[in-house]
């Protein structure tokens, strides 16, 4: 993928729903993430 086709990629009529679905994507791991280090933690608080 070079970089023409990335200035296309946001040129494109439905850049704001690409860009929410990212978001959307981004914020989705990270709440994972954080559930995961909260599960681990409270494992790690029994044994």
């Amino acid at each position: 993928m070079n970089f023409q086709n990335i200035l296309n990629l946001y040129e494109y009529p439905f850049n704001n729903i690409t860009i929410a679905s990212m978001f959307y994507l981004l914020i989705s791991l990270f709440s994972i993430i954080k559930i995961c280090s909260l599960k681990s933690i409270s494992l790690r608080k029994i044994s």
